[in-house]
């Protein structure tokens, strides 16, 4: 049986740690300018380190979240009842569930023009379940049924209702999303003149439009971001939510072989 070599095993311990620093690049919001506000399960207490590289988060799973801390604009914090921190929810990464009629964050609020949260409406949910919107209000951003949501062509109260705006479902130009009960889909909106008061993720208005549904990152931008941005934004959800966050322990050991092989090299340099 060939044995490998100590060189092979070095160029393996290093290609895997390439891939590892590959996803905390991918973790990096591409563009910032405009950001308002910024929610994100994977960093839960904000403090701009994923939880699962820092070892900890200030949940485990089941626990009901009271303040879900914001990395950027004021923490969301839970009105009537508690959603739910679920440690694995999307590829073993977490999310933050909404289960029970009345689940819903309100927050100060902020004025946004463009909208991208990538989500999972569950079956159970109301035909017209409201994700983000004004508190109190009728007024935001909602399904329209089981297979779609209220995207450009529906009424004065939505969000993307007047001219010029834009309704994405996985970066595609539709207002459809049959799957979105059992695969996450990442929901882009923009306003085509002026903007809402953003305040509420979840039921916000009076109407009984519950959300039953699982939310992994919320991004508002002040502004109507280009095609470019929208799409490296999207791009940027795809990546980081695609894979776990926290290396598998064979990871850890790579990371560890690649670092010695590295130090080895550089002794040998010194040497000769």
């Amino acid at each position: 049986m060939t044995r490998a070599t100590p060189g092979i095993l070095c160029s393996l311990a290093i290609l895997g740690s390439l891939g590892w620093a590959n996803f905390s690049a991918a973790a990096t919001v591409p563009v910032t300018s405009g950001l308002v506000y910024h929610l994100d399960a994977l960093d839960m207490d904000a403090n701009g380190t994923l939880d699962p590289l820092q070892g900890s988060s200030p949940f485990s799973d089941g626990d009901s979240i009271g303040t879900w801390n914001a990395l950027t604009g004021g923490d969301a914090t839970a009105s009537t009842l508690n959603p739910t921190y679920v440690a694995s929810g999307l590829n073993g990464n977490p999310v933050v569930r909404f289960s029970t009629g009345a689940d819903r964050f309100t927050w100060t609020a902020v004025a946004g023009q463009t909208v991208i949260i990538y989500q999972r409406t569950q079956v159970g949910a109301n035909g017209l379940a409201e994700l983000v919107g004004v508190n109190g209000a009728d007024t935001g951003i909602r399904r329209n049924g089981a297979s779609a949501w209220r995207g450009t062509t529906t009424n004065s109260g939505d969000f993307t209702n007047p001219a010029g705006s834009e309704f994405y479902v996985d970066g595609v130009s539709t207002e459809s999303d049959a799957t979105s009960a059992t695969d996450f889909s990442i929901v882009s909106a923009i306003r085509g003149t002026g903007s809402l008061n953003f305040d509420a993720l979840g039921y916000y208005s009076s109407n009984n439009r519950f959300f039953v549904g699982d939310v992994a990152e919320v991004l508002i931008y002040d502004d109507i971001l280009t095609t470019t941005e929208r799409e490296s934004v999207e791009s940027y959800l795809t990546d980081k939510w695609a894979s776990q966050a926290v290396p598998e322990p064979a990871s850890f050991i790579l990371i560890g072989l690649a670092g010695f092989c590295l130090m080895a090299v550089r002794r040998r340099r010194r040497r000769s």
